[in-house]
């Protein structure tokens, strides 16, 4: 078990906080985690490139239009 008290102060605010723990396995589920959150935000800019892409195609069809009385 480790002690909190125990530890190497460490200051929230910075990048990697979780490395005061000395924990090799935390360090690779960090990282592992970041990594997933790059796919994802990657996944939702290609998501959002395609949509623009799909918008601007749009634009070049024809329109049809016509009107009826009765």
């Amino acid at each position: 078990a480790w002690d909190i008290a125990a530890l190497p102060s460490a200051d929230p605010a910075t990048d990697r906080w979780w490395t005061a723990i000395g924990d090799p396995v935390l360090d690779g589920i960090v990282e592992q985690a970041g990594q997933a959150s790059d796919v994802r935000l990657a996944e939702a800019r290609l998501f959002e490139a395609r949509a623009r892409l799909g918008s601007a195609r749009a634009a070049l069809r024809p329109e049809i239009g016509g009107q009826a009385t009765a």
